[in-house]
């Protein structure tokens, strides 16, 4: 643990260095992402072109972590906000980041003539006031995250955390649940937010180093690896 003088909180830097990792990682799975459809088509790994299985099993290896893992940690350091008005409060600063995160994306595509979001059928770009998939659903779904854990407080975790699960699973065979009103994110990424919710960040630090830990997460993250890009056609599609 870092060493603080007395009465001061503990900072964890572990969480800082791990949220800059992240992001790093997000931004180069956009990136892959749009470089195996512009230079491969939808087909991913399926194209027979070793670049593409690459790029594909790329995208597969950090889309499969590094969003789920950011929620979580943003779950763990919402725990204890059980305030209903300090809630409310960090649930409109999200609404409305998220909105002017919106506005302006709206405005640099109408100047700048990008593609970003979505267009209709004859290329005009649109306001999608209920929806759309740019950068500003984390805002949303926070929101969402925030108030839905201040709604469940008082019920039992496991009960919790299971519906969340089987919600999560099912919305994956369900084609009505999309970009509207961030739908698709909050029900997929919630059992992940909860998690960290459910858990004490110092706790969770003391946790990950222990080395039995350590070996067996190197374990697991080799074997995802070796799907990923031994075995792209078995789990991209």
């Amino acid at each position: 643990m870092n060493d603080v003088k007395s009465g001061e909180k503990k900072r964890l830097y572990l969480y800082d260095n791990l949220k800059f990792l992240l992001i790093v990682l997000v931004v180069l799975g956009h990136l892959i992402d749009d470089s195996t459809v512009k230079l491969f088509g939808d087909g991913g790994g399926e194209t027979g072109v070793p670049q593409a299985k690459v790029f594909s099993g790329a995208f597969l290896f950090l889309y499969a972590f590094h969003m789920p893992m950011f929620i979580f940690i943003s779950g763990l350091f919402n725990r204890g906000h059980d305030d209903g008005r300090k809630v409310l409060g960090k649930t409109l600063g999200f609404v409305v980041i998220g909105m002017l995160m919106k506005c302006l994306n709206y405005w640099s595509q109408v100047r700048f003539q990008t593609d970003f979001d979505k267009e209709n059928s004859d290329g005009e770009i649109f306001f999608d006031l209920l929806g759309g998939d740019g950068v500003y659903w984390y805002m949303f779904a926070m929101a969402a995250f925030m108030v839905l854990c201040y709604l469940l407080r008082n019920s039992r975790p496991w009960a919790v955390l299971t519906a969340a699960m089987v919600t999560a699973l099912a919305a994956g065979y369900d084609p009505s649940v999309g970009d509207e009103y961030e739908l698709s994110r909050i029900v997929v990424f919630f059992p992940f937010y909860y998690c960290g919710y459910l858990l004490d960040p110092e706790r969770v630090a003391d946790f990950v180093k222990k080395w039995y830990v350590r070996v067996l997460s190197l374990g697991v993250i080799g074997i995802w690896a070796y799907f990923c890009f031994g075995k792209t056609k078995l789990v991209y599609r």
